[in-house]
């Protein structure tokens, strides 16, 4: 499986030994995990993120950058179909004690920081309209 950040596409192709292709399936968008490197770029650029930097330089304690799950949205979202976007939490941990600095949506289709200081509670799958439908029955 292939990703196009231009179109936003998934492609899926299945070829024979020869080449010829038998399947080709396209998703407009999908919850695939980030790749290792997608991951590494992610996390860097929130750590140097004009908002969240001066946080984790004043923290006391260990700054945990962690998350990567998909964001899915509605239409017209910025995370919503053809999108692909990511959630990151930067926790502060002092001993037991891990405390969130902020919640983070990452678009990785611009490969920039979305939403440097999101609400979890409304940009989170959950805030999908059709989740919330899905979530009643």
């Amino acid at each position: 499986m292939t990703y196009d950040p231009v179109s936003g596409e998934y492609v899926h192709e299945v070829a024979d030994g020869a080449g010829a292709l038998l399947r080709r399936r396209v998703l407009a968008s999908s919850t695939a995990a980030l790749t290792p490197t997608e991951a590494a770029v992610a996390e860097r650029l929130i750590a140097a993120n004009p908002e969240i930097a001066p946080l984790i330089a004043a923290a006391e304690g260990r700054v945990v950058i962690s998350g990567g799950f998909s964001l899915l949205r509605e239409a017209g979202h910025p995370c919503g179909p053809g999108g692909r976007c990511a959630t990151y939490d930067v926790f502060e941990v002092i001993g037991p004690v891990r405390r969130r600095l902020r919640y983070v949506v990452f678009d990785l289709r611009a490969v920039r920081v979305f939403d440097a200081d999101a609400d979890s509670d409304a940009d989170s799958n959950l805030a999908n309209p059709a989740a919330r439908r899905q979530s009643r029955h």
